[in-house]
């Protein structure tokens, strides 16, 4: 059984698919995983075979991407080139079936031009007509100054790979990014309206794996609990954030972690308290198992891990899928607080840290939640529901005339 795994930029996109693939490849599964070559390493490691794919876009086209408009007509072309570069491989590979990241509109693409099993794998909220994130998106209007870029975009895909011209014209349905199966990465409890969705959608749960890589991190031996903090990959040289954050914690009876990146610098950062630890990166799983405390971006990794670990937070999200996730973790009483940039202040930074450490409760929640989610089938069920997927579609799909059915059948079984 062959199958070809479309991924996205960004690690939390790359880290959250790893398990799966590897339990995938454990199973006897050949896994084609299309990526750019920093990736190549982490991917070999799970014992998938690395290929590259096409992901650069145009600067003129990455200038627009600052609306939901720029940000659609940059998928569609980050889309143009991936499938490109990948095609000529997939019709000499034959695979069986094709998972994609479900914002990796390629994906898609590739299935519907070679009439094969989409598998979406949902590194964000899943969406329905009981919720959808992407709902509240503006639509697109002639009125939009660039309809027509994406409209040429749009035309020339669906002309050229199958997908209906109408699907690639709404950015919802692209952001939603529904397979014929999908596995979905967040556990059940954690997915808005979780109880509403169908058996084509399964909720695995954190989708975690031990991080490669070296670190000189050692937990703290004073006694203190540990604040561990961390912006991901993308916010982490905010500079005011750690001004703020240092006048509020240098007189707590706390060891403070911070994971700043590689753009910043300790001597950018102005004088930094005595119980504060500076790293570019930090080896997370690690560090949360000992934690006591997290302040996040709450990204949908961070924020998986965090329940995973039982760990209390403190969320600060700089863009709206991180907010969507801070507020479900308010929600369900595991973070004390949800900061955006606007409410940000050294008041209101304290009064949350306050909150989040005099407060039990946020403590036996996380832990509560760690152990359902310990009650998920993970990567490993997820891996076996797409092999049953795809074993009944062989048998009884809407893909394939008669005739290709019994070759694919006969392929799906072959052991090369």
């Amino acid at each position: 059984m062959k199958a070809v795994y479309f991924s996205n930029i960004g690690s939390g996109h790359l880290f959250s698919s790893l398990p799966m693939i590897e339990q995938l490849v454990k199973r006897g599964v050949q896994v084609l995983y299309f990526s750019t070559e920093e990736n190549r390493e982490h991917i070999e490691a799970k014992g998938a075979r690395y290929c590259y794919a096409d992901m650069q876009i145009e600067q003129e086209v990455l200038h627009k991407a600052v609306t939901t408009s720029g940000a659609h007509l940059v998928i569609l072309a980050q889309a143009e080139k991936m499938i490109k570069s990948t095609l000529p491989i997939l019709e000499q590979e034959k695979p069986d079936f094709i998972i994609t990241d479900k914002i990796t509109l390629a994906g898609r693409l590739a299935a519907k031009r070679l009439r094969l099993p989409l598998i979406s794998f949902h590194t964000h909220f899943a969406s329905n007509e009981h919720w959808s994130f992407h709902s509240y998106m503006q639509k697109l209007t002639e009125e939009d100054p660039i309809y027509w870029d994406i409209k040429e975009k749009a035309t020339y895909l669906s002309e050229n790979y199958g997908v209906p011209m109408e699907d690639l014209m709404d950015f919802g349905k692209i952001m939603d990014g529904r397979g014929d199966f999908n596995v979905v990465r967040p556990s059940k409890f954690f997915q808005p309206a979780g109880d509403t969705f169908g058996e084509d959608y399964f909720f695995a749960g954190s989708q975690i794996a031990k991080r490669e890589g070296n670190s000189t991190w050692q937990s703290p031996t004073d006694g203190r609990p540990l604040l561990f903090v961390s912006l991901g990959t993308m916010r982490n040289n905010w500079l005011e954030f750690y001004h703020m954050l240092f006048e509020v914690v240098k007189d707590m009876e706390l060891n403070v972690l911070c994971a700043i990146g590689n753009i910043l610098k300790a001597e950018d950062l102005g004088v930094i308290p005595a119980n504060v630890t500076l790293m570019p990166f930090v080896p997370q799983l690690e560090v949360l198992s000992y934690a006591s405390y997290f302040l996040t971006h709450a990204g949908m990794g961070s924020a998986m891990e965090t329940l995973s670990f039982g760990v209390p937070c403190v969320c600060v999200p700089t863009q709206g899928e991180q907010i969507a996730n801070a507020m479900r973790l308010v929600e369900m009483g595991v973070a004390a607080a949800c900061l955006v940039k606007e409410q940000l202040s050294v008041e209101s930074l304290r009064e949350a840290l306050d909150k989040l450490m005099t407060d039990v409760t946020y403590t036996q929640n996380a832990q509560a939640y760690a152990n359902e989610m310990k009650l998920d089938g993970g990567p490993e069920a997820a891996a076996e529901k797409i092999i049953d997927f795809v074993k009944k579609t062989c048998y009884d799909n809407n893909y394939l005339d008669d005739a290709e059915k019994e070759v694919s059948v006969k392929n799906l079984f072959r052991r090369d």
